[in-house]
């Protein structure tokens, strides 16, 4: 039988029986592990409340070589993010991050740079940000984790002279000023588009009104690109873009 201890990230979880939990946890040295947590609802247990949703956890578990799922043996809190339920919005941003961190990481394959970049998400989400700006930020590196980064490099020395560029949400890359406008989905970007994109906001920073409405269109373009490219878009997606004011970016 294996044994490990490990930080973890609890994506999911379900009911095994009354008293039991089936866990999808991230870790950075096996990336996602499915276990089985006995008893932990049994106040005797210990783990009552700490292999919540979301939440950071110190983990033993183990199994036999021939079994798919671990055995949780041992579960202690690190932290909760509690304030990822001050809002709606923010929870509905920590299942999308969790979603594509589940996709970014494969069963039992060191993780660390999918983890790190998850725990962090929290922590910024739970600190406090300004949503869409934080969200054209961590989605764009989610999908550099996943190999599907959209290429919004400008490209020519006189792309601050240039009116626009159409992005074409198919083959991920902006087309040469000039050209047509490609088939399948596509916008318009703007110089101040691809500002937005390379550099949006930081957490510190406190973002006017137009920048976040800027974040919010370049918010539904990543999501567009993100929807088109993964065989199932993230449920967490339709509930941010509600809560997100419908791009103006010509399309």
């Amino acid at each position: 039988m294996s044994r490990h201890q490990s930080l973890a990230v609890v994506l999911r979880r379900w009911p095994y029986s009354e008293s039991s939990l089936v866990v999808h946890a991230l870790t950075p040295d096996l990336g996602l592990v499915p276990m089985l947590a006995k008893g932990v609802h049994k106040m005797k247990s210990g783990h009552l409340g700490v292999l919540d949703t979301f939440a950071l956890v110190n983990l033993t578990y183990g199994s036999h070589a021939d079994r798919e799922m671990h055995t949780v043996y041992r579960a202690e809190l690190v932290d909760r993010f509690s304030r990822l339920s001050d809002h709606v919005d923010n929870l509905a941003a920590a299942a999308l991050l969790g979603e594509l961190a589940e996709l970014a990481a494969p069963l039992g394959l060191p993780s660390q740079k999918v983890f790190v970049h998850l725990v962090e998400s929290f922590q910024e989400l739970a600190a406090g940000t300004a949503l869409p700006c934080f969200l054209v930020r961590r989605l764009q590196e989610s999908l550099a984790h996943l190999g599907l980064q959209p290429d919004f490099a400008p490209l020519s020395e006189k792309a601050n002279k240039t009116p626009g560029w159409w992005f074409s949400v198919v083959s991920g890359r902006m087309l040469a000023a000039g050209e047509p406008r490609p088939d399948g989905p596509s916008y318009w970007l703007q110089p101040e588009d691809l500002r937005m994109l390379a550099s949006p906001p930081p957490q510190s920073a406190k973002p006017s009104q137009a920048e976040l409405r800027k974040a919010s269109d370049c918010l539904t373009i990543l999501a567009d690109f993100l929807g088109y490219h993964l065989e199932r878009p993230p449920r967490a997606l339709t509930a941010l873009l509600k809560a997100s004011p419908t791009a103006t970016t010509t399309r």
